[in-house]
């Protein structure tokens, strides 16, 4: 009986170190770790910002007003984003970012980044109005633990509700 329970404690033990181990995710050409904010009048310019790999060397955004056709694509204006190289660990990473400006207030946009080769999907943001009006947002922290099992069940409860 003891073996047995000594057994089951080392096996539980070693997948609770193995759960535990470092997973790395390196950059490739294609974006990740896309964040949307803003800088300046959040009425009329929004900016993302992304990582890629060292081989991505002309980044971009593409925006379009939002459309439900598949034809908003085609009308995208594409604007070259500001790049840096940022070497950790040895290997080199690009970070990049972008501004879009002179949006409508009050519009719903579609954006993606990449170097149009490589992109993201696409996303939608909506700007704010001139005047004071609600709204809501979401922001959500780093989560670090059981992502797949229980925070997504958490995103898909609050987006069914938020925003508004």
């Amino acid at each position: 009986m003891k073996f047995l329970f000594f057994s089951f404690f080392l096996t539980l033990a070693c997948l609770c170190v193995s759960a535990q181990t470092h997973k790395p995710y390196p950059a490739t050409a294609y974006p990740d770790r896309i964040i949307l904010g803003w800088q300046g009048d959040p009425a009329t310019s929004q900016s993302v910002n992304w990582r890629t790999d060292s081989t991505i060397t002309n980044a971009v955004g593409a925006i379009s007003e939002a459309d439900p056709s598949p034809d908003f694509v085609k009308n995208a204006t594409l604007v070259p984003a500001l790049s840096e190289t940022v070497v950790i660990n040895g290997k080199g990473v690009r970070y990049h970012s972008v501004h879009f400006k002179n949006l409508k207030p009050g519009t719903q946009y579609s954006y993606r980044v990449g170097d149009g080769t490589y992109w993201s999907e696409w996303f939608h943001f909506k700007t704010a109005q001139t005047k004071p009006a609600p709204f809501s947002f979401l922001y959500f922290g780093d989560a670090q633990n059981d992502i797949r099992s229980l925070w997504s069940r958490a995103i898909r409860g609050l987006t069914r509700r938020c925003p508004r």
